[in-house]
């Protein structure tokens, strides 16, 4: 009775519970139903739903069990599926700023633990968050730094795979924060914000 009228992030947040009930199953209503709701990108922006949270919630459902408690449940593969198209269209939520970015993410060996008791690593969730630029920006510069500055190529039409692979196969050396800086007083570059991820 809930379902049809729950709000976007309730819903996502209950996906595993609701399946554990049985009430999503695959090819039933309620597994149409939620389909549908996370492909209305306009309710996705509506209900402000960030890339961070959709990928979550898409990796947690994957996953089949929740961080805490007991509650498990056999994930539905078109619900899954619907969570990553999810993740794709919560971009649309972001407004640009028109600003130049230059983005610096930590590659260094240390990024391959655990993002804040997330299912994503450090590596995965700077590659995500600078996914968000890349497809929100018309003006930005990513790139990997330990104790060297490398591009890293992400770009707004890359899938979130690929920018993860980006940033774990450059996995190198100690951490330099003051690398993004360094390169464009270096090279001249008329940059509005820094950001750096680590």
């Amino acid at each position: 009775a809930l379902l049809p009228n729950m709000p976007m992030t309730a819903m996502i947040r209950n996906l595993g519970r609701m399946t554990a009930l049985g009430l999503i199953a695959p090819l039933s209503d309620a597994s149409k139903q939620v389909i549908a709701k996370l492909g209305d990108v306009e309710a996705l922006h509506a209900a402000r739903v960030h890339p961070l949270q959709a990928v979550v919630a898409q990796r947690t459902y994957a996953r089949g069990r929740g961080d805490k408690g007991d509650l498990s449940w056999n994930p539905v593969g078109a619900v899954t599926s619907a969570l990553e198209g999810a993740f794709y269209g919560s971009f649309e939520t972001i407004t640009p700023t028109g600003g130049s970015f230059l983005l610096g993410l930590d590659v260094s060996g240390s990024m391959s633990c655990s993002l804040a008791n997330m299912p994503l690593s450090c590596a995965e969730g700077t590659a995500l968050m600078s996914m968000v630029t890349a497809r929100s920006e018309k003006n930005y510069e990513i790139f990997g730094f330990a104790h060297t500055f490398k591009n890293l190529g992400i770009n707004s039409s890359m899938s979130l795979q690929e920018a993860c692979r980006r940033t774990q196969m450059n996995n190198f050396g100690g951490t330099d924060c003051s690398l993004p800086m360094e390169y464009a007083i270096k090279n001249k570059l008329k940059v509005d914000a820094f950001v750096v991820y680590t």
